[in-house]
């Protein structure tokens, strides 16, 4: 994009923050926001009434040396549960540098080595484990999380690496979609990274707040602080956006709990303004408190305390503001789901296929045959939901579609033939 375009379009967001809408369809409002949090999570999410859309997972340069097994289980898990895994590729971290990308350098909180090499290998190691578990379901990847830091802000070589391993991301496994995750600091660099945002899906934003880094009053405007992020993003990339890792540290008890209480309701009471915003969905560092963290890592001791509950699975006062939060707009956008099934191919015995029309986004379809269970239709590349299986005529076929927004529907019964 040409850079007088890309200074006018930063301006233009800081002068007029509150007109930055998404268009919708129709005059419509948003899409449903989606939710996430940490894969090791979903069971204990789900149980509390608010299941999420995603659940996280991180990779990195460990995961070249304790290998694949722990992503595999998850996505495995997540698959069987109708989630959609969204991996943090997170290969520089706090390591990134020019230096570091260009020479490579010595890792001592993940003590190893790292270079080019090292991240081509993770990038087409997860392009096979895609392939291996996923096997075409969708998969939300959050590209080198918070990279713009260290001198890379404004770095044009690594906007082309960037890019080119988004495409090489999305060449070896088509069904992925890319977020861009920028650290929310700087973003007056952010224009630098104009090729990598093309190539990718969405724009993301992280937001982090905790006592040993930041002072009371900063630690309340996380909020305000992701907000102008997001428009920020939105107007200067025109691409929906994604708030990639907001986390909220309850250290020290008791007198965090409050204010992350607090500020995490900020979040769900201003969602309509999110999504105006272009957000489409929001991930949350962790379910429960993690007292191994690593304190090498930029909070310290305050990692360990981003959970909404506790290990024993105590809720901490957060907690009841995630789920019902989670579930109002879930109750609020459900109502209004409405699909349209349009079978096709009826007098094919071998082949059942359906065109599903809604007020948004179908991202899954499924058919029963004669009441029995119900198996998945991929999408077709002409727009439509189908499946080899075996329907005679007299068979009596149901669909079923669940929409963006969680809610599913079920078709009256055809019969084949």
């Amino acid at each position: 994009m040409n850079r007088t375009v890309l200074l006018a379009l930063a301006l233009l967001a800081m002068l007029l923050p509150a007109l930055v809408v998404v268009p919708t369809a129709g005059g419509q409002s948003a899409a449903p926001m989606r939710f996430g949090m940490d894969a090791g999570s979903t069971a204990a999410q789900a149980n509390a009434g608010a299941k999420p859309d995603y659940g996280t997972i991180w990779i990195g340069p460990w995961t070249l040396s304790s290998g694949w097994g722990g992503p595999n289980a998850a996505m495995d898990r997540m698959v069987a549960a109708g989630i959609t895994p969204a991996i943090h590729f997170y290969y520089w971290g706090d390591d990134i540098s020019r230096s570091c990308v260009e020479n490579g350098c010595w890792s001592n909180l993940h003590n190893t080595w790292k270079d080019k090499n090292g991240w081509q290998r993770l990038a087409r190691e997860l392009g096979d484990a895609l392939n291996a578990r996923m096997k075409g379901k969708p998969v939300l990847v959050l590209v080198e999380t918070e990279f713009n830091k260290n001198g890379i802000g404004d770095y044009e070589a690594f906007d082309g690496y960037l890019r080119d391993k988004i495409r090489y991301l999305d060449m070896r496994y088509p069904a992925a979609q890319f977020v861009l995750a920028f650290g929310n600091w700087a973003s007056h660099q952010w224009g630098t990274y104009d090729r990598a945002a093309g190539a990718s899906d969405y724009v993301g934003v992280q937001g982090m707040r905790g006592s040993t880094r930041d002072s009371l009053d900063r630690y309340r405007s996380l909020y305000e602080s992701t907000l102008a992020g997001v428009q920020r993003a939105h107007a200067l990339f025109g691409k929906a956006t994604f708030i990639t890792d907001i986390a909220l540290s309850s250290y020290p008890e008791p007198g965090y709990l409050e204010p992350q209480r607090a500020e995490l309701r900020e979040f769900f009471a201003n969602l309509a303004t999110l999504k105006s915003a272009g957000v489409r969905g929001m991930l949350y560092r962790a379910w429960f408190d993690n007292p191994n963290m690593d304190t090498k890592n930029y909070y310290g001791v305050a990692e360990r305390h981003w959970g909404l509950a506790y290990p024993g699975g105590s809720w901490k006062p957060a907690a009841k503001v995630w789920v019902d939060g989670v579930r109002a707009e879930r109750s609020a956008s459900s109502s209004g789901f409405s699909p349209v099934f349009e079978p096709r191919g009826m007098s094919n015995p071998w082949w059942v296929e359906v065109k599903i029309t809604a007020n948004e986004p179908v991202v899954k379809a499924e058919a029963r045959l004669n009441g029995g269970a119900w198996t998945d239709l991929p999408k077709t590349s002409w727009g439509t939901f189908a499946k080899s299986m075996h329907a005679p005529a007299g068979t009596k076929i149901e669909f079923r579609a669940t929409g963006a927004s969680g809610a599913t529907a079920v078709s009256k019964v055809f019969v084949a033939g």
